[in-house]
């Protein structure tokens, strides 16, 4: 929706730098690559852009590298529930979105 008033003032009250790009082609890139192969066979880990910040901005200083990944299925039905009013994700995912977290945690012990 285009707003043409010139009665109306806007004004930005809260703004962040984007956060760097995260590549793939890393040794943490590769590991999250192999892992997501494992747990969600036949899904690939491929970079988005992202129109709304995250708290990974914090861990930027921190690490080269820092992915901002959905361990979930991305369907019309889940994509509905994100933000929403009773914001939850699907029980039937938290299994294996567990065992993602628990793969990738112990491939970097």
């Amino acid at each position: 929706m285009a707003l043409d008033d010139e009665r109306v003032r806007m004004r930005r009250l809260l703004a962040w730098d984007p956060s760097p790009a995260s590549t793939l082609d890393s040794a943490a890139g590769r590991t999250l690559q192999r892992v997501v192969r494992e747990v969600f066979p036949g899904a690939i880990a491929v970079p988005v852009l992202s129109g709304g910040a995250t708290d990974a901005r914090r861990f930027v200083p921190l690490a080269a590298n820092t992915y901002r990944f959905i361990p979930f299925p991305l369907t019309q039905e889940t994509m509905k529930l994100a933000h929403a009013a009773n914001e939850r994700v699907p029980m039937e995912a938290c299994g294996r979105a567990v065992r993602f977290y628990r793969r990738l945690l112990m491939e970097n012990r």
